[in-house]
């Protein structure tokens, strides 16, 4: 997994921060899409934070397997980094800041 992610970071030419929040777009979005749901829908954004959840906890494991590899300020940074736009995106459309109704 990490082979995939650091050639995606080279190709892309991302910052891993910035590879977090296109990939929070991507399966917030996507499970939108999937689910048929609007982006103002609870589910779409369950399923990001729980899949964001379980990728940090990998993340995690993996580091703690290499001394002082892991940095919980770097596990917040990154779980963030995937749920903040799409969380902002969520309350602006369910408070009709975004896509009003005409």
């Amino acid at each position: 997994m990490d082979s995939f992610k650091q050639w995606l970071l080279a190709a892309a030419g991302l910052s891993q921060d910035s590879l977090h929040t296109y990939f929070g777009f991507i399966l917030f979005f996507g499970a939108a899409a999937l689910l048929r749901r609007p982006p103002s829908a609870w589910l779409p954004w369950i399923i990001l934070v729980v899949f964001a959840f379980c990728k940090e906890a990998y993340d995690i494991v993996t580091d703690l397997r290499t001394p002082g590899q892991w940095s919980a300020f770097k596990s917040v940074v990154d779980f963030v980094s995937v749920i903040f736009w799409p969380t902002v995106i969520m309350f602006m459309v369910r408070h009709g800041l975004v896509f009003k109704k005409q």
